[in-house]
Parts: structure tokens; C-alpha cells; sequence
């Protein structure tokens, strides 16, 4: 995963800010950035998640932060278009709740994309998001008196480090104790920011570290934005 042009990336590349302040460069901004390198395919499968959010957010008529998207186009994210074949469902009704679907694509994405390139930090941080997601399923399940073992999302990637596992609590017992839904979302991104400070290579100069950068920048972006839909709003 060490490249020779890696390093003159990454010092290419701002400095990014805490959760809540405004970013540096946008999600296309650091696509344009990386386009030619060989961290491209794996910070586009980082960035489409978000995409993906996105895409589904608006289908169902919510609404969100604005954010620009990075990898689906636009007749994609509203729908008008089918979804790349990465998250593309050819058997929605093997999941109780269809959604669900493109999601566990997704997540397989990553996993795949690791393995052939050998990124160890894009596997694990697959690994830990299966396991944190699919443990807040858990809780809203138990909640509302479902099964949530049925409502599981591509379990078996799901990381079983210990460290992982005891962050995993520490992100439930938090939202457990949060106000409101967006105390519960800064809440879990706060455990997001922990993982990355533990777990983000540094001074590596490989891939992974541009990796990590766009794991970080995406949470940035997404509190820049509720910051500053906040500030408009008041």
C-alpha cells in the first residue's frame, strides 16, 4: 500500500477541524484531488456511503444537511437512475426491510476493496462500522419489541476485537443517555472520532492514511453542514 506520490498527497492535502467547524475542502474536492492516485477507488467506496445516505434520504423525501455528492450522479441520488452495480439489489425481499439492501452491498464494497488492495485500515474500519450499526439495530429493535438478530446488516464482517466491542458499548450507553436524535448522531460520530485516533495509521505515507483522511472528513462535512444549517435556521 506505500506509493512514491503518497506523500506528496497527503501533504497536499488541509488539515482537518473538530466536529462542528467548517471544512477545508468538500467531499468532489478531495475526489478531484485523489482521481489519478491509487487511493482513488477506496476513498470513492468510503465517500459513497455517503452518497448513498443521500440517495436514500431523498427517495423517501427527507431532509438533510446539503452535501455534495462525490460518486453517484445526480439522477442517481434522486432516484432517476439505477444505483452502480456495487450497491445495486437483485434480492431486496431477502431483507425484512428493503433499504437494508444496498447498505449490505455496500458494506461488502469495502470488504472487497480491502482485500484486493490489502488495505488493513479499510477493513477494519468496515469491521467496526458493521459491528456499531448493527448493534444500534439491536437497541431500536429491542425497543420496539422486534427480532433484531432478523434485522442484522452483513453481520459476519462484523469486527470481534475487544477494543472495538467495548467501544461499541461506550457508542450505545451514550445514545442511551443523549436528548434528542442529533445529541444521539454527535454522540455516536464523537465514538467514530475516538476509533479514527486509535486507529488511523500516521506518518506511513501508504494509502490507508488517505483512507482514514476521508473517513474523518466525512464526519467533518457532516457536522460542518448542521452547523451551518443551524446558523441559517437561527
Amino acid at each position: 500500500m506505500r506509493h512514491g506520490s503518497t506523500p506528496y498527497l497527503l501533504s497536499a492535502l488541509p488539515g482537518l477541524p473538530g466536529l462542528g467547524e467548517a471544512a477545508p475542502i468538500d467531499a468532489p474536492g478531495l475526489m478531484a484531488v485523489v482521481r489519478a492516485t491509487s487511493a482513488a477507488p477506496l476513498v470513492a467506496a468510503v465517500l459513497l456511503g455517503d452518497d448513498l445516505l443521500l440517495h436514500q434520504s431523498v427517495v423517501a423525501g427527507r431532509e438533510l444537511p446539503e452535501l455534495p455528492n462525490a460518486v453517484l450522479e445526480e439522477p442517481q441520488v434522486r432516484g432517476e437512475a439505477p444505483l452502480p452495480p456495487a450497491l445495486a439489489c437483485d434480492r431486496p425481499d431477502a431483507f425484512r426491510v428493503a433499504a437494508d439492501c444496498p447498505w449490505a452491498n455496500w458494506f461488502r464494497h469495502l470488504d472487497a476493496l480491502a482485500r484486493e488492495h490489502g488495505s488493513a485500515f479499510l477493513a477494519a474500519w468496515c469491521g467496526w462500522e458493521v459491528a456499531l450499526r448493527n448493534q444500534l439495530v439491536q437497541l431500536r429493535a429491542e425497543g420496539l419489541g422486534l427480532d433484531g438478530d432478523a434485522l442484522m446488516v452483513a453481520a459476519d464482517l462484523a469486527s470481534t476485537r475487544q477494543e472495538d466491542r467495548s467501544l461499541v458499548d461506550d457508542a450505545v450507553s451514550r445514545v442511551q443517555h443523549a436528548d434528542d436524535p442529533q445529541a444521539q448522531q454527535r454522540a455516536l460520530d464523537a465514538v467514530r472520532i475516538e476509533w479514527l485516533d486509535r486507529n488511523a495509521p500516521r506518518f506511513a505515507f501508504t494509502d490507508d492514511e488517505v483512507v482514514a483522511y476521508a473517513v474523518r472528513l466525512s464526519l467533518v462535512l457532516r457536522w460542518a453542514a448542521v452547523a451551518a444549517a443551524t446558523t441559517v435556521d437561527g
